[in-house]
């Protein structure tokens, strides 16, 4: 089966667009069908960055993924920037917006992560 919408970017590259996204996540409720519910969707989150400024976090990573800009890496699911609160949220909101179930994260990042992990988990 096709999909009746492209799911990669014309133009070669890897892209974090949240249109793009939902689109993948359309592309799995297609081909998965019935069976939609029992996925588990997960992401690879690229980079987790605990910090009271976010936008300046942001701006920062612009210089590295030049092809993205502020708002692009503030919305995407494979990055996490901002207070733990705000990365709490965001988590939350891609899980409602997407139908992400759960995120991992390279190792260096880890140490970044716990304190969400931690508070998600109730502990």
């Amino acid at each position: 089966m096709q999909a009746p919408f492209p799911v990669a970017p014309l133009d070669g590259h890897v892209s974090f667009l949240p249109l793009e996204t939902r689109l993948l996540a359309r592309v799995h409720r297609l081909f998965a069908r019935d069976r939609y519910e029992r996925l588990e969707l997960n992401a690879l989150v690229q980079r987790v960055i605990v910090t009271d400024a976010r936008r300046k976090a942001a701006e920062e990573l612009t210089l590295r993924w030049t092809q993205l800009n502020v708002e692009e890496i503030l919305q995407s699911p494979y990055v996490l920037v901002g207070t733990v609160d705000q990365l709490i949220d965001d988590l939350q909101g891609r899980r409602t917006r997407w139908g992400i179930s759960y995120f991992l994260t390279h190792e260096p990042y880890v140490d970044a992560f716990a304190p969400v992990v931690a508070r998600l988990a109730g502990t």
